[in-house]
């Protein structure tokens, strides 16, 4: 197949790889083999790479690197994601029974999606990171079971954030949204450490490449929003995070984004959903001081 594919022009190569691959997801296939795996990985190039013929694009065509002219403050375009479906949704089909040969098998699909063109990463790369954080639960139940495993619970949340990373370049504002994805499943896994830092790579992110004011509200309403339902941080570590939710919110430029983000803040100190060791009164009346007229 990849010879004869070889031989159709750009546009119709990505045509009749995205027919294969819709194939593949319409008949429920299992791809459980790490070397099946790279083969469809190879048949994959025309949609990883895009066209590389250096004519100039038409309005709102994709350019040389697989991004599009046509997109949001992220670098992602709706048509081109749509492209991409297919081979996102293969991801999906990569599975096995044993957690070590399923990691093996997402390994043999992370080398060819981390070679995807810098605009085509972003679709390839997030639906593997889901794969991978998906592992990692069932890694870390069997763990809990007394299972010994090659690839342990430690090892596939180190790896998700390098995942993330590759992320930031091409979409920092989504990379953000990862990195609290990725600080939920390690707090779910008892990893307090991988948590925190999760979290603070999503401050960092948030200080360093959010510039739209309507992208940082939502940056820190999602922060604020997920820090009280994680329960693995010591009282320090919560405290920092809490207090970097309240102190970025208010430097918001508009007023009323400020009450917003520190108001929503202020529910980190006093969760809603039953009693938890890091409610504290006198902080969340702080933050409402803070915003009141």
């Amino acid at each position: 197949w990849p010879r004869l594919v070889s031989r159709l022009e750009p546009d119709e190569q990505r045509r009749v790889v995205s027919r294969l691959l819709r194939e593949v997801a319409g008949r429920g296939c299992v791809i459980s083999d790490p070397l099946r795996a790279d083969r469809l990985l190879v048949l994959c190039a025309p949609l990883l790479q895009g066209d590389s013929s250096p004519a100039a694009p038409a309005n709102g065509a994709e350019t040389a690197n697989g991004a599009s002219d046509r997109s949001d403050a992220d670098g992602l375009d709706a048509e081109l994601a749509g492209e991409m479906a297919p081979v996102a949704a293969m991801m999906h089909a990569l599975a096995h029974e044993d957690t070590d040969a399923e990691a093996r098998v997402l390994n043999a699909a992370y080398k060819h999606a981390a070679a995807a063109a810098p605009g085509r990463l972003p679709h390839v790369l997030v639906p593997l990171l889901f794969r991978f954080l998906q592992l990692a639960r069932r890694v870390r139940l069997a763990e809990e079971d007394g299972a010994t495993l090659e690839v342990s619970c430690g090892k596939l949340l180190a790896f998700v954030g390098q995942i993330v990373q590759a992320v930031t370049a091409a979409a920092p504002n989504l990379a953000l949204r990862l990195y609290v994805q990725c600080a939920q499943v390690a707090d779910s896994c008892g990893d307090d450490d991988g948590a925190y830092e999760y979290l603070t790579q999503a401050f960092t992110l948030f200080e360093e490449e959010v510039a739209e004011q309507s992208a940082k509200l939502a940056a820190l309403s999602l922060l604020s929003a997920a820090l009280p339902h994680m329960t693995s941080f010591s009282a320090e570590q919560y405290e920092t995070l809490a207090r970097s939710a309240t102190q970025y919110g208010a430097t918001l430029l508009k007023k009323p984004d400020q009450a917003r983000a520190v108001a929503k803040a202020s529910f980190a100190f006093w969760p809603l959903a039953g009693l938890s060791p890091h409610r504290n009164a006198q902080r969340a009346l702080e933050c409402l001081q803070v915003i009141s007229p």
